[in-house]
């Protein structure tokens, strides 16, 4: 009997250590630690330029840029790129263009507009000589332009309004303010600017040409042959009907800083 009593004992000491034991396993804090997670890196793409503000052909008045120390080397270049047609003997004339006929102080604002023949006093004429043309513009109050004034406006104004709509801006004529600022001899020369879809030869493009001739004419009539040859040239510009003729740029202010 009491070996029984022993062994019973022995169990119960047997089963209390255990219980305590387990107790003791379940009581212990187990201890997780946590992955750390990497650094997420968020690329944010940098905000383009805002774009270059297209002109507004329902107002008769465009506001160009003309840059500081732009050699004509680099104004061509430009004009290159921008797969504008110029004349034949355009990088010539460059070529014979001299620091004068660019602007080498700081940048300015010019203020542009157009001009018809009519409006200036010349719709009743046949023709009439570039010298008069020039003379009637500034008695009106209106200013001329330098070289690279002509070129940085041909540059802003890129794909102008086509020919064959017309458009005050499609087609026009820049005269020097100088006679010296046109090269070779500004007196005598003249840039004309227009842009057309498709011509008669299924030709496209953006028109600079500066033509230098002696005893130049215009006509105020676009419907004069003598117009379409002498503004279009080698181009054939099919004009048809016109409203506005023979037409000028002309600068109405200019801002420096």
């Amino acid at each position: 009997m009491q070996r029984i009593v022993l062994y019973y004992q022995c169990a119960m000491a047997a089963l209390v250590i255990s219980a305590a034991l387990l107790l003791s396993a379940c009581s212990e804090t187990t201890v997780v630690e946590e992955e750390e997670e990497d650094d997420i890196i968020v690329l944010v793409p940098e905000p383009e330029p805002a774009p270059e503000p297209e002109p507004d052909w329902a107002d008769n008045e465009m506001t160009i840029t003309v840059r500081a120390n732009k050699t004509g080397e680099e104004l061509l270049h430009e004009l290159r790129l921008g797969a504008f047609a110029i004349g034949w003997d355009f990088p010539n004339r460059i070529g014979k263009s001299k620091p004068e006929h660019y602007n080498t102080g700081e940048p300015y604002t010019a203020t542009v507009s157009v001009v018809t023949m009519q409006e200036i006093g010349f719709g009743d004429r046949e023709s009439v000589p570039t010298q008069e043309v020039r003379e009637r513009l500034k008695e009106l109050g209106y200013d001329l332009f330098t070289f690279q004034e002509g070129i940085e406006l041909r540059l802003w104004l890129h794909d102008q309004p086509d020919v064959s709509t017309d458009h005050l801006w499609s087609a026009f004529f820049v005269l020097p303010e100088k006679d010296s600022d046109f090269p070779p001899n500004g007196q005598n020369s003249v840039l004309s600017m227009y842009h057309y879809k498709t011509d008669w030869r299924g030709r496209q493009g953006r028109v600079l040409i500066l033509d230098a001739m002696f005893d130049f004419h215009f006509v105020p009539d676009a419907d004069d042959p003598h117009y379409i040859q002498t503004f279009a040239r080698e181009h054939d510009v099919l004009w048809g009907e016109k409203k506005y003729g023979t037409r000028f740029a002309v600068i109405t202010s200019r801002q420096y800083d």
